[in-house]
């Protein structure tokens, strides 16, 4: 088969192949959101020379345009599993297709579905590395901020989220320039933290949390390591979801450190002493950290604000001495049903705030409906009164806007509170 017509038939394989695809694709409620018709085209265009090029012998040209594609896909906020997945689904279309025609013409299809086979392999591993050069634009910002913020922390603080900030900024220097040969200590026995970690009263924290940061920190070595060997091997693939779960170990490891020293320099003073939870003189250090951790690992968080409805009335009625029971039993409903990681501040009077890092706002939302219920359906009995109490609940998800601040969340989270008030109180709105 001469040249030209395996080009022509290529490019008509491909365009009845994308076409055929992408009429699945945004039927689907959950992949068409991500795109419209002009973002279909110009992606269509990128494959098809990607596709064309592997065609043609030139493979140098299939990872420019991958590249490009994973750039362009992480642009629009699709997730690389998505974008996987669709390539997969086009190999396996445009493979059938090449099979179906190829015998029409009575060609044996052997050695083309071998060349498609090798087109996207290539094709799928630069795709990845788009991906994972865009984490490493926005991370290497990121990472640059919170070290001009960690200026600002408490020196003990300071010193612990450096040291691991300035070790994951050199990682990510070696990844971009695909260094095989790595810029930190990967042994974790040699690492500078580990040194500081031999001793669990350095950090002055229960043996409990020392053993969970100590646990974290091996983990993130480990995953290290992978890192220098997905480098070595050119597999972006692989390298992408290591450093994705670096980050997710890193956010992790900086939350608990964060929040265990914070509370601890000045713990007294920090805890209400009503109710055990944390008061709001640490809220705000507390609370941008943990927000800046997130913005560092790409991951999610929620704030919701909590406020018990008609505590005026049952201060009025049962007096100042059993409206503090109440607020202290609610406070044990939340301390006892809430996960370990979340945070819980009273707020106000009758109002907490809790903080629930790595969670979206949907999934917020189902947390709070079941401890609204729970506060619903408990006696709470203060002496010889027993005593039917509601809640009513705003929450709110961060947004990871640039200017988006912890303030603008807890705005949102409040207005949205306020409005379960107004509609009939004893409720979760988000």
């Amino acid at each position: 088969m001469g040249e030209n017509l395996e080009i022509k038939l290529a490019k008509s394989i491909f365009t009845e192949g994308f076409d055929y695809l992408c009429s699945i694709i945004l039927r689907n409620p959950y992949q068409q959101k991500y795109f419209d018709r002009s973002d279909v085209e110009k992606l269509k265009k990128i494959h098809m020379e990607a596709f064309l090029s592997g065609i043609e012998g030139d493979l140098n040209n299939v990872k420019r345009k991958g590249f490009i594609l994973g750039k362009i896909h992480f642009s629009m906020s699709i997730p690389f599993s998505a974008t996987l997945t669709n390539l997969e689904k086009m190999e396996y279309v445009l493979s059938g297709f090449i099979k179906t025609r190829f015998m029409e013409l009575n060609f044996n299809p052997e050695d083309a579905l071998k060349k498609i086979d090798g087109i996207y392999h290539i094709l799928r591993n630069s795709v990845a590395y788009g991906y994972l050069f865009s984490f490493l634009q926005i991370d290497k910002v990121v990472i640059r901020e919170k070290l001009r913020t960690v200026k600002y922390s408490e020196e003990e603080l300071r010193f612990y989220v450096k040291e691991h900030l300035v070790w994951l900024n050199k990682i990510i220097e070696d990844i971009k320039k695909l260094r095989k040969e790595s810029s930190v200590e990967l042994d974790v026995n040699k690492c500078k933290f580990s040194r500081l970690l031999e001793d669990e009263t350095v950090l002055n924290i229960s043996k409990k949390k020392f053993n969970i940061l100590k646990d974290i920190h091996e983990k993130i070595h480990k995953t290290a390591i992978d890192i220098y060997y997905s480098i070595e091997e050119r597999n972006f693939i692989n390298l992408l979801f290591d450093y994705i779960n670096l980050q997710k170990l890193s956010a992790q490891f900086l939350s608990l450190l964060t929040v265990k020293i914070a509370v601890r320099s000045v713990e007294d003073a920090n805890v209400d002493p009503l109710t055990g939870v944390l008061n709001r003189r640490p809220m705000e250090f507390i609370l941008n950290n943990q927000y800046q951790i997130s913005k560092i690992s790409n991951r999610p968080v929620s704030i919701a604000l909590l406020d018990i409805d008609d505590f005026k009335k049952i201060n009025d009625s049962y007096g100042h001495l059993v409206g503090d029971c109440v607020i202290k039993q609610v406070s044990s409903i939340l301390q006892k049903s809430l996960r370990k990681s979340d945070l819980i501040f009273r707020f106000g009077g009758e109002e907490f705030l809790i903080f629930m890092p790595f969670t979206e706002k949907r999934d917020a939302f189902k947390v709070m409906e079941k401890l609204r219920k729970k506060i619903e359906e408990k006696d709470i009995i203060c002496g010889k009164n027993t005593i039917k109490v509601t809640v009513s609940v705003g929450v709110e998800g961060a947004t990871l806007h640039p200017n988006e601040t912890v303030n603008d969340i807890i705005e949102r989270a409040d207005k949205k509170m306020l409005r379960a008030k107004r509609t009939g109180k004893n409720k979760v709105v988000i």
